[in-house]
């Protein structure tokens, strides 16, 4: 299975991210580079690659909770969500 289902809803979920996954952040590569998905992210001005795409995603995986998410029909991934702690 590509996809682990660690927080699951009815429709979507939550697996760990998989920087080994070439399809996954070849997704992620293409979407960060989507103007109309950058600028909501404060990411228009930079260009990324595969490689620093990866990186990303290899230090995401490392540093905590960053998860794809992916629709329960289908296990198409849709996107991905780092969750961090709030304080108070």
């Amino acid at each position: 299975m590509k996809y682990f289902k660690k927080i699951a809803g009815k429709k979507v979920y939550l697996s760990p991210v998989n920087p080994e996954d070439t399809e996954d952040f070849k997704a992620y590569t293409k979407w960060i580079n989507d103007l109309s998905v950058s600028i909501g992210l404060r990411a228009a001005t930079n260009i990324y690659s595969l490689k620093s795409e990866k990186s990303f995603l290899e230090n995401m995986a490392r540093g905590g909770h960053f998860y794809a998410i992916v629709l329960v029909e289908g296990n198409e991934l849709i996107g991905n969500r780092g969750i961090s702690a709030c304080r108070a």
